[in-house]
């Protein structure tokens, strides 16, 4: 597992997008439901790997769907979120303020599975000190304001605006 780490997060090697996208659907996959793999995978640092990961995916163009943020977020879901070790730490290393800065500035596309893994990270009673101390540093609104953007934001998409 740390060779596949490796080739995602390696920040002194810049491996082509293509092979870290592989390297992320790898990872979610030797992850999904599997205990012994995710405990390794925490064991590893991978937990704060892919939480550094999302930091620096934040910062990309927003205009323009990103296949590897798409990726890195199904790793997030498969490798962290339902085990209880791996949320704890992610929570700890400020991943749910990371998760919440890639919806807010990320392409709307990734809104979906943002938003469900916030849902499956509140679940857990101990991240809602985490989600309600959240502020964005781009607009100055809290986590719920910024649900509520969201959800505003496909309402007017849909052409649901109220009256």
């Amino acid at each position: 597992m740390p060779t596949a780490l490796n080739l995602l997060c390696d920040t002194e090697r810049a491996w082509p997008e293509a092979v870290r996208r592989l390297s992320a659907i790898i990872l979610g996959d030797l992850c999904n439901g599997h205990d012994a793999n995710q405990a390794e995978f925490r064991r590893a640092e991978g937990v704060v790997l892919l939480q550094q990961k999302l930091i620096e995916l934040r910062a990309e163009d927003p205009t323009l769907p990103s296949k590897l943020t798409l990726v890195v977020l199904r790793a997030v879901w498969n490798c962290i979120i339902g085990n209880r070790k791996n949320t704890v730490r992610f929570l700890v290393s400020d991943g749910l303020d990371a998760l919440l800065d890639v919806l807010e500035a990320g392409h709307p596309s990734l809104h979906p599975i943002c938003l469900s893994i916030v849902s499956d990270i509140l679940e857990n009673p101990k991240a809602h000190v985490f989600f309600h101390e959240w502020v964005s540093n781009k607009s100055g609104r809290n986590a719920a304001a910024l649900l509520l953007h969201v959800w505003r934001a496909e309402d007017s998409k849909r052409g649901m605006n109220p009256g």
